[in-house]
């Protein structure tokens, strides 16, 4: 995928010639900013153009809002394999300041998408889209300056879910509520949190027979703490290397049984079944399936180390994965 910093240094340095834009924040990728991305690939294709998305960077909320952005839905690295996967060739990331989001619509379409003469062959947003300062620029002024510059305007209505829009708010709210099922079908996949398997304390494996992958994970929005059916997306050996997603548990909080750790110290561990491959250094997916129980204090450890067998025959039915 081609990433530039404006759709002219796309042009310039990275050989892109003709662009079909959509513009947009596009924090998760979900089923809403995919059906601006269909339409997207086939305002594209008819007029022979690179499907390009123009976003921005950082998010917008982070410059803008008294207490910076909430959570993200995906990191950037997660945001653009996602778009490669819809099809999308190349993103523009434009950097988003203070003196950005002062800029008046007129000024925000000369200079993020007619900057370079000719390129532009046509732009897709959704209906409700808004831009420039204190969002007085929408659909009906993108229309307009498409008849004066020779580009088409596709507006695509939003994609509504039980009777309100899909938004990445009303998923991150679901999330955070432990509501997995209702935000995993407006993603139109499983929630993911990417992360870095590190050394732990290999209490897992020594003292509950269940040896763990802990993680350090990027800073996006998590479920509650508790036990959840998971899928693990890992690159399996040997080279080269196979990215797959396999079946396992995952547990979000501290180690409140466990004697000599930090009760306050939250954890991401990640157990996946039947597997033994050396995942230390490597970045991981944590694909959240289901909600299995609330995290809690046991007796000792062999309560805790019981409660796991269960959890994990649980979570065995759940994922389907077998015996």
């Amino acid at each position: 995928m081609l990433v530039a910093p404006s759709l002219q240094e796309l042009a310039q340095s990275r050989g892109a010639a003709r662009v079909a834009v959509a513009c947009g924040v596009f924090d998760g990728v979900h089923r809403g900013h995919r059906k601006i991305l269909r339409s997207l690939l086939e305002l594209a294709s008819a007029k022979g153009a690179i499907p390009t998305v123009l976003t921005f960077d950082p998010h917008p909320r982070s410059v803008l809002a008294a207490f910076g952005s909430p959570p993200l839905l995906t990191e950037r690295e997660q945001q653009l394999e996602l778009l490669a996967e819809c099809g999308i060739e190349a993103v523009v990331l434009v950097r988003f300041t203070r003196e950005v989001a002062a800029w008046s619509a007129t000024r925000f379409v000369r200079h993020c998408l007619l900057a370079e003469p000719g390129q532009l062959a046509g732009v897709c947003v959704g209906s409700k889209w808004r831009f420039g300062a204190g969002g007085e620029g929408d659909v009906g002024l993108l229309e307009l300056f498409g008849r004066n510059h020779g580009f088409s305007v596709v507006s695509v209505p939003e994609f509504q879910w039980y009777g309100k829009p899909v938004s990445s708010t009303r998923i991150r709210a679901r999330i955070q509520a432990g509501e997995l099922s209702a935000a995993n079908r407006m993603l139109g996949r499983c929630h993911a949190v990417r992360g870095q398997v590190l050394h732990g304390r290999g209490i897992g494996g020594a003292r509950l027979h269940c040896p763990t992958a802990n993680l350090s994970a990027a800073p996006v929005v998590h479920p509650p703490g508790g036990v959840y059916a998971a899928r693990i997306a890992v690159d399996l050996a040997p080279p080269p290397a196979r990215r797959k997603a396999l079946p396992g548990a995952v547990y979000i909080g501290s180690a409140p049984t466990i004697e000599g750790v930090e009760s306050s110290e939250q954890y991401i561990e990640c157990h996946i079944f039947d597997f033994h491959e050396n995942l230390y250094g490597q970045r991981i997916d944590v694909q959240f399936v289901e909600f299995i129980r609330e995290g809690r204090a046991f007796a000792g450890e062999q309560g805790l180390a019981d409660q796991i067998v269960r959890d994990l025959a649980r979570i065995r039915e759940v994922l389907g994965s077998g015996g």
